[in-house]
């Protein structure tokens, strides 16, 4: 349930409420997956909704707990939100179009639409190409194995229910929405060739158009385990086949590409899909859909069907795009404002890191990822690194056995295993993807380690030496690995 936007008058609290009713306002407007264990304190991914110094994050492809700087962030707002002089005091719609200004800023985008999740901006790509056609959708999911788990249903309008069957989004159930999948791997688990997996999003883009269709193509920037499928130039080429019908939806959620990057996603008129919770390191649950500048044209009088409007709130959106529909599921989404604030913070620490110091982390942390697997006997799946060069701070993994053993696995290196130190030590990474017959586990860089590393660079701290806190951090991690893989009986 969103937290509503209700204020009340009440007297200056003691900074340990406030920091619980943040916790609680953090935790709110997502899901279930963010809800905190009564006992653990813990959510489904094993994170805190506090900063957690005392672990080790290397899971920034699934989630990662809120940082210190993002706390700070999330604090500020929140206290500002709460303060008793006007003058000080947030206004909701002033904060909202803030944040909506600054993630949109970032890369240069027309407008942002905040959304709880990548997957839920696969609904909003759909409610605009609906809008915009009227036609019948054929949606091109590329890679659905490795992006997020709902966003196959969602792209066919469908609700992701754990326990019951999915539903169509009220306001779509009579709608003719038809998904398409295309892979990025073959059936061993290694990457299809480029022109390979282009030549058959073409190939079922085309069919649809023939039949009079709108077609909807996912350009995949980055998936869980590093890879991307449908190219830049083969999507501009759909495009300019059918501009009135087709609509490229660029996922890049995982957010590992400069802001310039995106911005040419922008340029070639596609939307955009972004998250703060990957690279970034915001809190689980913070995303948002970027629009390029020359939609506003064909955004007239648009209206939300019913259950998006439900599910999201009046000031996600753009005061044009908001103001046609009712039926919201409040005004204010202020969990996911306050987790935006805490990934901007994230951004905004990231983008002030001179580029070739940033790449020169990367290049760090993926060649002593590589060593410290191959020195701990494990397999590394992709080991060329086969993505864009932020891509490759993900380093997928074999996980020995079946998934149910990788998960366990995964588990394990976040739970105390005994008094020996590294095995002490608690350590986050990605959750395990199925790659063909394996299980990857994936060990990623998230951003804030290259701005505390880029940060030491700038007091005069030499280089390798600003680089020895994660050599042992990843040290430590795959000798906790191997320790647990002897352990197993």
């Amino acid at each position: 349930m969103l937290l509503t936007a209700t204020r009340t008058s009440a007297p200056a609290r003691p900074r340990r409420a406030c920091d619980a009713s943040l916790v609680a306002a953090l935790l709110s407007g997502g899901d279930d997956r963010i809800a905190a264990d009564p006992v653990s304190g813990r959510n489904r991914y094993g994170l805190t909704a506090r900063p957690a110094p005392d672990e080790t994050f290397f899971s920034s492809s699934t989630a990662s707990a809120i940082t210190p700087r993002g706390w700070h962030a999330a604090a500020t707002a929140w206290r500002r939100l709460h303060a008793d002089d006007p003058r000080q005091r947030l206004s909701f719609p002033a904060w909202f179009d803030d944040i909506r200004r600054r993630v949109a800023a970032y890369a240069g985008a027309g407008e942002a639409i905040l959304t709880a999740s990548g997957t839920d901006a696969e609904f909003l790509a759909l409610a605009i190409a609906d809008h915009a056609t009227g036609r019948p959708i054929t949606n091109i999911v590329v890679g659905p194995g490795e992006t997020g788990r709902g966003v196959a249903l969602a792209a066919g309008g469908l609700i992701f229910q754990s326990s019951a069957r999915h539903r169509r989004l009220a306001g779509w159930e009579d709608h003719d929405i038809a998904v398409e999948t295309v892979e990025i791997r073959d059936a061993d688990g290694l990457p299809r060739p480029s022109a390979e997996v282009d030549a058959e999003v073409l190939a079922k883009a085309e069919a649809a158009l023939a039949q009079g269709r709108a077609v909807i193509a996912h350009l995949l920037d980055v998936s869980k385990t590093g890879l991307s499928g449908f190219s830049r130039a083969a999507a501009l080429d759909l495009r300019a086949r059918a501009p009135a019908q087709v609509f490229v939806l660029a996922d890049c959620c995982q957010m590992r590409g400069t802001p310039s990057h995106i911005a040419e996603m922008l340029d070639g008129g596609f939307l955009v899909a972004v998250t703060g919770s990957k690279f970034f390191c915001g809190p689980p649950f913070c995303g948002a859909l970027l629009l390029p500048e020359a939609f506003r044209a064909r955004l007239g009088n648009f209206r939300l069907p019913e259950g998006l409007a439900a599910q999201t709130a009046f000031y996600d959106w753009p005061a044009p795009l908001r103001d046609g529909s009712e039926g919201f599921g409040s005004h204010a989404n202020i969990g996911l404002g306050l987790r935006w604030e805490a990934a901007l913070a994230e951004m905004d620490a990231f983008r002030a890191v001179p580029p070739a110091l940033a790449e020169n982390i990367a290049r760090s942390f993926r060649a002593l990822a590589i060593a410290g697997a191959h020195e701990a006997g494990l397999r590394l799946l992709d080991e060329s690194g086969q993505g864009a060069d932020w891509a490759r701070t993900i380093v997928p993994i074999a996980a020995p056995g079946s998934a149910q053993q990788a998960a366990d696995l995964q588990r394990a290196l976040r739970r105390p295993a005994g008094a020996w130190g590294n095995a002490a030590r608690i350590f986050h990474i990605g959750q395990p993807v199925a790659v063909g017959p394996d299980q990857a586990l994936r060990v990623c860089l998230g951003a804030p380690v290259v701005s505390d590393i880029a940060a030491l660079c700038a007091s005069g701290v030499p280089f390798e030496r600003a680089l020895s806190p994660l050599a042992a951090d990843l040290s430590a991690l795959f000798a906790k690995w191997k320790f647990l893989l002897n352990a197993r009986p």
